[in-house]
Formats: C-alpha cells, sequence, structure tokens
C-alpha cells in the first residue's frame, strides 16, 4: 500500500510541477514578443527605409545614363549643324517622360557634348542633393553635395559614303 501511496503523491506533483511550467511560459510569452518588437522593429524600418534610398539612387543612375544614350542617339544621326540641339532635345524627352522631372527640385547639370576621333560623347551629370529629401529618407549618403551621379555614352558618327 505504501507503494500506491507514493506513487499517488509523485504523480500529483508532477502535475503540478507541469502545471506551474505551463503559467509560468503562458506568462512570458507576452514579454517575449514584445521584446522582440522592440528589437526588431527599428532594425526593420532601418532596412526598409535604406532600401527605399538606395533604389532610389541607382532609379535617377539609370534614369542619367538612358538620358546619354538617347542623347548620343539622336546625335549621331543629326546634320553636324543640328547635332548638339538633337542631343538636348532627346535628354529633355527621357526626362519628360519620367518621373524625375515631376519632381520638385530635381534638376541635373548642362550635358556635356564633345566629340573626339569620329566618336559622340555625351555625359549627364547631377549630385545626390538635387534629388529630393522625401527620396532619400534617411540620408546614408554623406556629403550629397559630393556624390555625383552620371550617365554616359558614346557611338560612333557614322557617314553615308553612298550620298553624294
Amino acid at each position: 500500500m505504501s507503494t500506491n501511496t507514493h506513487s499517488a503523491t509523485g504523480r500529483a506533483r508532477s502535475r503540478t510541477r507541469r502545471r506551474s511550467a505551463r503559467t509560468f511560459l503562458r506568462r512570458r510569452s507576452g514579454t517575449e514578443l514584445l521584446e522582440l518588437g522592440l528589437v526588431a522593429f527599428p532594425l526593420l524600418l532601418t532596412m526598409v527605409f535604406g532600401t527605399i534610398e538606395f533604389g532610389t539612387y541607382f532609379y535617377v543612375e539609370n534614369n542619367l545614363q538612358a538620358a546619354a544614350r538617347e542623347g548620343a542617339r539622336a546625335g549621331v544621326v543629326a546634320a553636324a549643324d543640328q547635332r548638339d540641339q538633337a542631343v538636348l532635345d532627346a535628354i529633355d524627352r527621357v526626362f519628360s517622360e519620367s518621373s524625375l522631372k515631376k519632381m520638385d527640385g530635381f534638376s541635373y547639370d548642362e550635358p556635356i557634348i564633345d566629340i573626339q576621333d569620329n566618336y559622340l560623347q555625351v555625359t549627364v551629370r547631377t549630385t545626390w542633393d538635387r534629388v529630393p529629401e522625401g527620396l532619400r529618407p534617411m540620408l546614408l549618403i554623406r556629403h550629397p553635395e559630393q556624390a555625383e551621379l552620371k550617365g554616359f555614352a558614346a557611338m560612333r558618327i557614322e557617314t553615308n559614303t553612298l550620298t553624294p
């Protein structure tokens, strides 16, 4: 009989331990979630805004490259006396179709148009401080006035030898 009493008491103690462990875990689960939120939220927020800022950086650089390429493409087929104007018109056309031109504060330097060894070279530049502040929420790039974004294209000027 003493064995049955001893085992019944042991089972009762075991149940009590399991209950207290469950109660303890239940009470702690809310704190753990709160701690996770307090640690993970700023980290997640930093990653999201950093992604937005660097995405904007590459978007602006891609548009500058597209403008330089289209300017060079328009300039190589234009007559020599109309070449510069054709390049400028093509660059303006690219930016007018882009969302960058619609943003308040965005601007770029006067494009550099150069001819060397029968190649037309077009460079379109801006600096990071000319991009509206709403698109650079974390200001991750230090000294934005020195961070230059540039698009460059060079194309060979073809002359038509068949036409007199």
